[in-house]
């Protein structure tokens, strides 16, 4: 399921609700079984992270590690 996921989220920020819809899962499980611990293991990133629990919060794969350009952009 965490591949799925990854693949999923893949270049671009993807909402709880659609992740529930695209997979055929409750949005809560997915978010209490696999969101946190690959959020926590750097293979996610929050849309939001200043508001983890925001609504409107969405989920993209982070690539070989590294931030993309846009990121790069707002940490400097």
């Amino acid at each position: 399921m965490s591949e799925a996921i990854l693949n999923v989220c893949r270049g671009h920020y993807v909402s709880i609700a659609s992740l529930g819809e695209l997979l055929k899962r409750n949005p809560s499980a997915i978010r209490q079984q696999y969101l946190k611990s690959l959020v926590d293991e750097g293979k996610l990133r929050l849309a939001f992270p200043e508001f983890k629990t925001d609504p409107k919060q969405g989920y993209s794969t982070v690539e070989n590690g590294t931030l993309d350009q846009t990121q790069q952009n707002e940490s400097n």
